[in-house]
């Protein structure tokens, strides 16, 4: 929520716990107070509590939140939306898979097929990349080659 005030210039953010006077001048209270009360005595401090928007669907808020009013002149938030970045690729550890392949008895079948192919051997066992996409096409074809289901040998660790 967002705690905003009612001014000369329109609504506007109140940081902290300020003392405010209310509308009529006939009482004072701090902010804290004020936002234990109704809506209906908030308002007659002029403080209205808002909601942001949540983003919709695939979206990510840019930029900064602005206050505007709405037809009726209440305060709301208004943003602007851009694309949200894909989510990243799921990996998993090339280890697990062969520990996979091992408890289904297909690890002699797959070491025989990466033997094959010396490009797929070089990819396969490079030290310095330890993980395989889990929807890496290659791996998928190689899995699907010996007998296996990919979608469990190569699976996130966490889905297993």
């Amino acid at each position: 929520m967002v705690n905003v005030i009612k001014t000369a210039k329109g609504f506007e953010r109140v940081p902290g716990n300020p003392t405010l006077t209310s509308l009529d001048g006939k009482q004072r209270a701090p902010l804290r107070a004020i936002l234990t009360l109704s809506d209906a005595e908030q308002a007659g401090f002029g403080v209205y509590q808002i909601e942001p928007p949540a983003p919709p669907e695939g979206k990510d808020v840019v930029g900064a939140d602005r206050l505007v009013t709405d037809r009726d002149g209440r305060p709301m938030i208004e943003r602007d939306y851009d694309d949200a970045p894909p989510p990243p690729r799921q990996t998993v550890r090339k280890s697990v898979v062969q520990t996979r392949l091992i408890d289904i008895g297909k690890m002699d079948a797959a070491y025989a097929a990466l033997t094959s192919n010396s490009a797929s051997f070089a990819r396969w066992f490079a030290p310095d990349r330890p993980v395989v996409f889990c929807d890496d096409p290659d791996a998928i074809l190689l899995v699907k080659a010996i007998g296996a289901d990919p979608t469990v040998i190569l699976a996130p660790e966490g889905d297993q």
